[in-house]
């Protein structure tokens, strides 16, 4: 499932939310995922890992970032 979680930095109390996950739209999420490995978008490795091997799997969800040296986040 997915879920939404909201922030406000202690420095300047600007307020930010991200949203992780995808749920209910996960099997479109996947299918586009496979598609894009497929077309080569996530490098020659992953389009030749994901051709070779049958039955191949994949998670993809959403995940946040944190650098802990200077607090930047991404989705």
């Amino acid at each position: 499932m997915g879920e939404r979680f909201c922030y406000t930095c202690q420095r300047c109390h600007h307020e930010y939310s991200a949203s992780i996950g995808s749920g209910f739209a996960y099997p479109k999420v996947y299918r586009a995922k496979l598609a894009e490995i497929d077309a080569g978008e996530y490098g020659p490795d992953w389009q030749e890992l994901y051709r070779k091997t049958p039955y191949a799997a994949i998670n993809a969800d959403y995940a946040i970032y944190l650098c802990n040296s200077c607090g930047a986040w991404e989705v």
